[in-house]
């Protein structure tokens, strides 16, 4: 966020957190435990529509960093209507070339950090 020419960072998420996500990734990818996930990402399939489908964020998201889905709450029992906000802000379903990228920034808030999604 860009306040008054400041950049304000807040992380919500744990250095754990974001070990788990990279290895989920990699080994998904069939990259070993380490890989360049920035250049990953893009091409999984947290970057395409069908990762922020209510069924796949309510059954298999939480998988990504969490053990059970009560470590996930909001996706979990994310609705259809805040989902269809989300993408509106992410302005996913434009077609521009960014389009991956940002699916996968909101995939990525959703399954880490949750509270990130909304302050976007």
């Amino acid at each position: 966020m860009n306040v008054s020419g400041h950049v304000v960072i807040k992380s919500l998420a744990t250095s754990k957190q974001w070990d788990q996500f990279e290895k989920y990734l990699c080994k998904n990818m069939s990259q070993g435990l380490h890989c360049d996930v920035s250049s990953l990402i893009t091409q999984s399939y947290m970057s395409t529509s069908a990762a922020l489908e209510p069924p796949h964020l309510k059954l298999d998201a939480y998988k990504v960093v969490h053990s059970a889905p009560d470590g996930l709450p909001f996706t979990v029992c994310l609705s259809d209507g805040v989902l269809d906000q989300l993408t509106s802000i992410y302005a996913l379903g434009v077609g521009d070339p960014s389009e991956k990228q940002k699916s996968a920034q909101l995939y990525t808030s959703l399954v880490i950090n949750q509270e990130g999604a909304l302050s976007r």
